[in-house]
């Protein structure tokens, strides 16, 4: 599990402060952009660092994501909106920690960027069902074909070693059948 969620962070890491060194070398780019992504990663780092759980509260985590969304929307120049729907008493349900990040990422990447656009909302809602915690990531971007959706979800369906190309869906879903059992995970819809 551990290793697992180590998995996410030089990826992650590595691609901020490229952003960072990308904002410093743009002229016209904002002083202020540079220190608020370094602030971002600063705490996205002590996050990751301070509880050395692999569970969190689901407000630490959303707090987590906000950070993470703010970092992406400088890098991709504000191209989408973040939307958060959920009763205040699902912020004190636990969660597997650095779960929200790399679905929100498969949402920017391969739903908002990809759209004509290239413009989108992404949006967080969770609730509780029968003691479950049912948390969906949707965004406005550009619809997944059939033939990929049933790949995705087939992939999806039980746990599988990811090897070194997979450190997103399939990492998280992982997690999430390793601590909870085969019949938890992802499923991806496309409507």
């Amino acid at each position: 599990m551990t290793s697992l969620q180590e998995q996410i962070k030089p990826h992650f890491i590595f691609n901020t402060l490229n952003l960072i060194s990308l904002l410093d070398m743009d002229e016209e780019s904002s002083p202020g952009l540079i220190s608020k992504t370094a602030r971002n990663l600063s705490e996205i780092l002590r996050y990751s660092i301070e509880n050395s759980s692999n569970m969190v509260s689901f407000n630490d985590e959303i707090t987590y994501l906000d950070k993470y969304i703010e970092i992406q929307n400088i890098k991709y120049e504000e191209k989408f909106s973040f939307v958060k729907i959920f009763e205040d008493e699902i912020n004190d349900c636990t969660v597997i920690k650095f779960i929200l990040q790399p679905i929100a990422e498969n949402a920017i990447i391969h739903g908002i960027l990809t759209s004509p656009t290239k413009n989108g909302t992404i949006t967080v809602s969770a609730r509780n069902k029968n003691d479950t915690l049912i948390i969906d990531v949707s965004n406005t971007g550009t619809m997944i074909p059939q033939h990929k959706l049933d790949s995705l979800n087939a992939t999806l369906s039980t746990y599988m070693d990811s090897g070194d190309k997979h450190i997103g869906l399939v990492n998280v879903n992982n997690r999430i059948k390793l601590l909870f059992g085969e019949k938890y995970g992802i499923h991806i819809s496309s409507v």
